[in-house]
C-alpha cells in the first residue's frame, strides 16, 4: 500500500495494489476510524488437487505457492472525516481510496 499525504494536496490518498481481484470481491468498511480493505483472492483453478500422500507427485499441480482465501489491510483515518466523504475505485488491479484532508 502507498498513502500519499501531501500537505499540498486536498485529499490523502491510499492505494492498494489488488492484481486478479474481482470487483465483487473486494469490502472497504469504516469502523472506529478505521478503513478495512479486506478482499478476497480466488484460485483459478476449478478443482483443488485430490493428491494422496503416497500417490506421488500431481500433475494437475505439481506446486502450489500461490495463496487464496481473505486478506486484510487496516490504516487509520483522522477525527472528522465521514463515510460519506471517503470514495473509492479500482483500475488495473489498483485499488485507490480517497479522503479530505483534515484542517491542521
Amino acid at each position: 500500500m502507498d498513502l500519499v499525504d501531501d500537505p499540498s494536496c486536498p485529499s490523502v490518498i491510499a492505494v492498494f495494489e489488488l492484481p486478479g481481484v474481482k470487483n465483487e470481491n473486494i469490502t472497504l468498511q469504516i469502523k472506529d476510524r478505521r478503513l478495512v480493505n479486506a478482499p478476497q483472492v480466488h484460485s483459478n483453478s476449478t478443482k483443488p488437487s485430490t493428491r494422496t500422500p503416497n500417490a506421488g507427485p500431481s500433475t494437475a499441480q505439481p506446486i502450489r505457492e500461490l495463496r487464496y482465501g481473505p486478506f486484510y489491510r487496516t490504516i487509520t483515518i483522522p477525527d472528522g472525516i465521514k463515510q460519506s466523504e471517503v470514495t473509492a475505485g479500482i483500475q488495473d488491479g489498483m485499488l485507490t481510496v480517497t479522503w479530505p484532508r483534515v484542517p491542521a
